[in-house]
């Protein structure tokens, strides 16, 4: 870890369990009171972009990916064809793509089974 960025974040309320582990208490903030850090490594970010990303994820997800644009996300899940939750994300848009925002364990489960469908979007 950047040496700068842990003595910020050590002077707001981080601590360490060992050189790799970052504990937060609940709150940290910065001396205004303004901004939050928090931990937030334990998600995962999936990209879907090129011209048919909005009909493919309409097609994978549960979300109306219509109604997700640069102002409004979308919380939704991917399910198997029986229907049973395979993963639950946040739906971003940006210029450049949506976004998956997931629990990092997901990620690559998530990932794979989306690319076996893409071939055939």
């Amino acid at each position: 870890m950047n040496s700068s960025w842990r003595d910020f974040i050590s002077q707001r309320g981080a601590s360490y369990s060992n050189d790799s582990n970052t504990v937060f208490s609940d709150k940290v903030t910065d001396p205004d009171n303004t901004n939050l850090i928090a931990d937030l490594s334990y998600l995962g970010i999936i990209k879907i972009s090129g011209e048919d990303s909005e009909t493919f994820l309409q097609g994978q997800t549960s979300n109306d990916v219509r109604k997700v644009d640069d102002t409004q996300g979308q919380l939704g899940s991917y399910c198997s064809p029986k229907g049973r939750i395979l993963a639950t994300f946040h739906l971003l848009k940006q210029a450049d793509g949506y976004y998956m925002i997931l629990d990092k364990s997901l990620l690559e489960a998530t990932l794979k089974r989306l690319r076996m469908f893409v071939l055939m979007s």
